[in-house]
């Protein structure tokens, strides 16, 4: 029998024409990724994101309880158009793009310890020569979230923060990098506290959810900013 040799080994493959080099395969959960090649803000990405999310469930695992995922999350560019009509309704008015940052947090469910990890945050924004702009309760629906995840719910809040000094020459975000490590030591080692993301470039919105509840449990990335 003659043997064929087709040039191809999937085992060791590098394509020299592009960055894919099989050698680096790793395995992991599961991470799609979207954009528009014109840099151009589009609707349609997050469109594209939730089909992702979508097309990796088998990647996710379920407990016991088949509404109980071990997590996903999705990572945007900041809204700043929606952040900005959304605090204009409270009379708060935002700094230009790029010029604050925005992030998620994990907090206590309970009022006491919540408002005193909110005040422990706020002395580490001014640390690291930040300064509060707001907080907002980020909307969340958890109808036909499972039992498991209800147990650990936490209460999650956006916070807004930009530069202490305007004319301070840090990159802001350095400055927000500063903020995470500091964190640790008062705050991380409690596991009622966690920062999803803090940046003035992008947002994550993350839970202990499947593929198919993330929007859901997160409506605003539903909506046509």
């Amino acid at each position: 029998m003659n043997k064929v040799q087709c040039g191809f080994n999937p085992d060791n493959a590098v394509y020299p024409h592009s960055m894919y080099d099989s050698n680096q395969e790793r395995d992991a959960c599961g991470l799609g990724m979207v954009a528009n090649i014109k840099g151009q803000i589009c609707k349609k990405i997050m469109g594209d994101a939730r089909a992702i999310l979508h097309r990796l469930e088998h990647r996710g695992a379920v407990g016991s309880e088949k509404n109980t995922g071990d997590g996903t999350g999705v990572m945007t560019a900041v809204p700043h158009r929606f952040l900005t009509k959304v605090l204009a309704l409270q009379n708060i008015q935002l700094p230009a793009a790029g010029s604050y940052v925005v992030g998620n947090l994990f907090l206590s469910r309970n009022e006491e310890k919540k408002n005193h990890q909110k005040k422990l945050f706020e002395q580490i924004l001014l640390k690291a020569h930040l300064k509060l702009i707001t907080w907002r309760v980020t909307p969340t629906c958890n109808e036909g979230i499972g039992k498991g995840a209800l147990e650990r719910e936490p209460q999650i809040e956006q916070v807004f923060a930009t530069k202490l000094n305007e004319n301070d020459p840090q990159n802001i975000e350095w400055l927000a990098f500063k903020v995470r490590k500091f964190v640790q030591e008062p705050l991380a080692k409690n596991k009622e506290f966690y920062i999803c993301s803090l940046s003035s470039k992008t947002l994550f919105y993350k839970g202990q959810l499947t593929t198919y509840q993330l929007f859901e449990y997160f409506p605003v990335l539903c909506v046509d900013t």
